[in-house]
């Protein structure tokens, strides 16, 4: 039934030392162990800043109103005074709305 059956010669399996391929799987293994490892550790620290900076709470700022001393009102010296007891040349024209002058000349 078997017709191209090759039988596995054991011992010479045995003589062969592949110690090479082994330590190469061995540090790619650990490698990519230990760099699992890191990653994991760096995600769960950037996870962590994100969550301090969404729920660290603004400062509040009171607002208080200020009161101002009464001493510190404007003073108005006598030299700036100026009376001004003569009548001004020009003439202060008052302005009415059209609708009280229509009433008027009515």
């Amino acid at each position: 039934m078997v017709n191209n059956y090759t039988s596995l010669d054991i011992e010479k399996l045995k003589k062969e030392k592949d110690s090479f391929n082994t330590i190469l799987l061995l540090i790619v293994t650990l490698t990519m162990a230990v760099l699992a490892i890191l990653l994991f550790i760096l995600i769960q620290k950037k996870i962590k800043e994100q969550n301090q900076l969404l729920t660290q709470p603004t400062p509040t700022v009171k607002l208080e109103p200020t009161e101002i001393p009464i001493s510190l009102s404007p003073t108005v010296f006598e030299k700036e005074i100026t009376s001004t007891s003569e009548a001004s040349e020009t003439p202060i024209l008052s302005v009415t709305p059209a609708s009280e002058s229509y009433q008027i000349g009515r």
